[in-house]
């Protein structure tokens, strides 16, 4: 009987993983295409993805997050895109500190103003 359980325990642990990773991906598939989309879905995609946390596709990812930042016509969704990249643990900050060092298009004290705020730093 525990090995039953135990297995299905597995089963549905790996399958919400699965679930997981299969999420992200879509939500950043959609995100590389950020021109076409408007910007309350990418707030919301944004918020799944923060919500969800670090994990290996997300942090294959960042790259898009850091375009995201970069773009001149979403600097609205900058403060919400730097707090995901923060969201997704090392690789994230790591991602944002290295966006602040190369100021590219003004994104050096909105990254500060973010870091700053976060109760880890």
């Amino acid at each position: 009987m525990y090995q039953v359980i135990s297995s299905r325990i597995t089963v549905l642990n790996s399958l919400r993983v699965h679930v997981r990773n299969v999420v992200v991906e879509e939500l950043f598939t959609t995100l590389a295409a950020y021109e076409g989309q408007e910007s309350l879905y990418i707030a919301a995609a944004l918020e799944v993805i923060g919500y969800l946390g670090p994990n290996e596709r997300s942090t294959m990812r960042l790259p898009v997050l850091k375009a995201i930042v970069c773009e001149p016509t979403l600097a609205h969704l900058q403060i919400n895109c730097i707090t995901t990249m923060l969201q997704l643990g090392y690789d994230g900050l790591c991602s944002a500190v290295d966006l602040a060092t190369k100021d590219i298009n003004g994104t050096q004290q909105p990254i500060l103003r973010c870091v700053l705020q976060q109760r880890a730093v």
